[in-house]
């Protein structure tokens, strides 16, 4: 009888909620030329405002622009995935799922934005911009995971971490 009541007691507790998603979207003005980041969650070719799977961490990124005489110039930033831990399971009841997250960030010649939101807004748009929506970068490897160097478009770049070049494809 023991037994049975503390067989009941420890299978009652209903189990965690689980984590939630994260997702990022990357969108930039038309004067950004080249962008990378060291989350590796994300993929070789972005297309711009499209949400993608990322996980938990901080990112370091850097990006570069041009200013309407061609001189190129850069930026550098961090920003934070955080994770929505889902609650803890009750009494005969399972906990609630973390919210999904939704990360944007905006790149352009004026700096940059970080936004997050609770819920996907699917016609959200940080600013207007003349970049057709279906535009993509394609992301190039140019450094290794030492401290190296490079010059792109006359801006040099000291690379700490395995770096990432994007160039805009043709649409």
């Amino acid at each position: 009888m023991i037994t049975l009541v503390l067989m009941l007691i420890t299978t009652a507790c209903g189990k965690d909620g689980n984590e939630g998603k994260n997702f990022l979207q990357i969108s930039w003005d038309p004067y950004v030329d080249a962008y990378w980041d060291d989350n590796s969650d994300t993929p070789d070719t972005i297309i711009m405002k499209k949400f993608y799977r990322v996980y938990t961490g901080i990112y370091h990124f850097e990006y570069i622009c041009h200013d309407m005489l061609g001189n190129p110039f850069g930026f550098e930033g961090t920003y934070e995935i955080i994770i929505s831990k889902g609650s803890e399971g009750k009494f005969l009841s399972s906990g609630k799922d973390g919210e999904n997250k939704y990360n944007s960030l905006y790149l352009s010649r004026d700096g940059h934005d970080f936004f997050r939101k609770s819920t996907e807004i699917k016609s959200y748009q940080t600013r207007s911009n003349s970049v057709p929506y279906n535009s993509s970068l394609k992301k190039t490897y140019v450094g290794k995971l030492e401290s190296d160097t490079s010059c792109i478009n006359g801006f040099m770049i000291v690379i700490n971490s395995q770096k990432f070049l994007l160039k805009v494809l043709n649409q």
